[in-house]
């Protein structure tokens, strides 16, 4: 099992509400799946749901996290459970609410859909309920964009699923935020530093908990 990860945070000004987000620079991953992954933030800043990649004015604290690891199961497998935002509440830590709050609508020829979903999260003081907009392709990848929220801006979660051979699959998370309160950007940089690492090996341990269930009755 290959893994990497990497993050940071800057106090070079940046804009969640508005129509536009910042795009993220390079990544650390293996050129093939960089140039896959960049490509997707292009091509979703040309879909009709408005999901666009430019720099926004100057007021909010950006922080970024992004991880990648090889899992031994096919795309679909491991799809199957991250696009699976209703259920997070149940196997995601701190997530302490999803619920999907609109019907899915499917568009174009790869089975994309999209739905909105309200969700929360908790972990001492640092709290906050957000809704976002999720757009998924099977097998290829899932994304979800901060339309509402109370301390963060521009959040933008982008899972992508490369196959890597018989069985295994490249998942890689990538993470962009703005954050309101200066004061608080350091702890609330660390806490999602936190939440992704968590959050990769609970998306794991959910995904080997079904598989086990589906070969058991199989």
């Amino acid at each position: 099992v290959a893994t990497s990860h990497a993050h940071g945070a800057n106090l070079v000004p940046a804009r969640c509400m508005s129509p536009s987000a910042r795009r993220l620079g390079p990544s650390d991953f293996e050129p093939d799946a960089r140039e896959q992954t960049d490509g997707l933030w292009k091509m979703l800043g040309r879909t009709k749901e408005g999901i666009h990649f430019q720099p926004p004015p100057a007021e909010e604290y950006p922080h970024n996290e992004r991880r990648s690891k090889v899992l031994h199961y096919p795309a679909a497998t491991i799809f199957d459970v991250v696009s699976d935002v209703a259920n997070y509440q149940h196997f995601l830590p701190y997530i302490t609410k999803s619920q999907i709050v609109t019907q899915s609508r499917e568009f174009g020829n790869d089975g994309r859909r999209t739905f909105d979903a309200r969700m929360a999260f908790g972990f001492k003081f640092l709290n906050d309920e957000f809704l976002s907009r999720v757009e998924v392709v099977p097998n290829r990848y899932v994304v979800a964009k901060c339309v509402e929220s109370d301390s963060m801006e521009n959040m933008t979660t982008l899972w992508t699923f490369t196959p890597r051979g018989e069985d295994q699959t490249e998942v890689i998370l990538r993470v962009d935020m703005d954050i309101f309160d200066p004061l608080k950007a350091g702890v609330i940089a660390q806490f999602f530093s936190h939440m992704a690492d968590a959050q990769m090996e609970a998306f794991e341990r959910e995904i080997a908990r079904r598989n086990e269930k589906m070969t058991s009755m199989a």
